[in-house]
């Protein structure tokens, strides 16, 4: 299953710590400095409200495994994983309606590896990965279906509104196949194509690929790459770089060499080094916003460890250090909240972080029920 699959899968919250001044090298990019050995700290550290959000349970709107959730207009899009399906449900939880439907008739699909809302044209692209994408108004309605217009096919995983285009991110086949594409959403026609020349092997060893902060454009390529880079219409630059010290990940100690004739024993060399834990973490997701800075790490697919870097004082504050912690997944990263989701085996670790009324939400629910949505409002 691919790592940003996994993301649904593993609960949520936190505790906190560490501290750091950000600094900047010769070429002026952030370097952002991070002890992961810091202690914790606490939860009110960052978050002055938590609230929880229980997801309506029909037959009509079983969820299995978030894979991506995002909001507009006060609604929850989520995607799930598992039944390959985006629902719709209010700001209570409540379920609204699926976003298209599985099959083969007018309008529906098969199968899709991910979604994006497009705010401006106020409308819902759903992607499948042989290179297929369906249009609907964001109440479900389908608009149109388009192919993109390329060579290559297959192997498209991620998409992403780049203000009135699209972006897609496709494991590429060799390293002068580019991963990033820009596309006209009416027609599928590329307008650009970025990142080639890269290595194929840490190209299909990817996280989740792009996020949005200040009306630019993130990408966060390879999960062993502590760099995230802007995208712009014509180039993918260095944006800021996480420096985790003596926890960095140094892939030269695993004797690859990129090279195109090694790729498929490196490939098993490489996933065996993330299964055994000699790379103890991998880097699968990025946010930001007006006070931090955001990287999400995996250990081992048992922990995960939000770090939150605060860009005013270069403080982070690291969630989730051992298993049975409270554990964050930001699906939604806003200037004011988070949005995560929880499965019932861990309602309990929520005892301490919520009040009673908050936490009785959680208590009402059966281990057949949705997931529960858990919003924690920044101080």
């Amino acid at each position: 299953m691919k790592i940003k699959r996994l993301l649904g899968v593993i609960s949520i919250i936190l505790c906190c710590c560490s501290c750091n001044h950000s600094s900047k090298e010769q070429t002026g990019t952030p370097v952002l400095k991070v002890d992961l050995d810091a202690p914790v700290a606490s939860l009110n550290a960052l978050f002055r409200k938590t609230e929880v959000i229980p997801l309506e349970t029909s037959d009509s709107c079983l969820v299995v495994t978030p894979a991506d959730i995002q909001e507009y207009n006060n609604i929850y899009y989520l995607y799930d994983i598992h039944t390959s399906r985006v629902l719709a449900f209010d700001a209570q939880g409540k379920f609204l309606y699926p976003i298209g439907h599985k099959g083969q008739g007018p309008g529906e699909y098969v199968y899709i590896s991910d979604f994006s809302i497009n705010k401006q044209q106020k409308t819902i692209y759903l992607l499948d990965p042989i290179g297929i994408y369906y249009c609907y108004t964001l109440d479900g309605k389908f608009i149109q279906q388009n192919r993109l217009m390329s060579e290559e096919h297959g192997n498209y995983n991620w998409l992403y509104s780049f203000h009135d285009k699209l972006l897609t991110f496709s494991f590429p086949r060799d390293k002068e196949s580019y991963c990033i594409s820009i596309i006209r959403p009416e027609d599928g026609s590329f307008v650009g194509q970025l990142w080639n020349n890269h290595s194929t092997l840490l190209n299909h060893k990817i996280g989740v690929a792009f996020y949005s902060y200040q009306d630019k454009t993130y990408f966060t390529p390879a999960l062993f790459d502590n760099e995230a880079y802007e995208i712009t219409p014509n180039e993918v630059k260095v944006a800021y770089r996480w420096d985790f010290g003596k926890n960095n990940i140094n892939l030269k100690g695993l004797g690859l060499t990129y090279e195109e004739d090694n790729y498929g024993t490196e490939r098993t060399l490489l996933s065996k080094a993330i299964e055994n834990q000699t790379i103890p973490y991998l880097l699968i997701s990025q946010n930001q916003n007006d006070k931090y800075y955001n990287a999400n790490l995996y250990y081992g697919y048992k922990i995960r460890q939000s770090i939150f870097y605060r860009k005013s004082d270069g403080k982070s504050f690291i969630i989730g250090k051992k298993e049975n912690d409270i554990q964050l997944r930001p699906f939604i990263f806003t200037d004011e909240y988070i949005v995560c989701a929880i499965e019932a085996k861990d309602y309990e670790k929520y005892q301490s972080v919520l009040n009673e009324k908050e936490y009785q939400k959680l208590m009402s629910r059966t281990e057949d029920d949705n997931p529960c949505l858990v919003k924690f409002y920044f101080k």
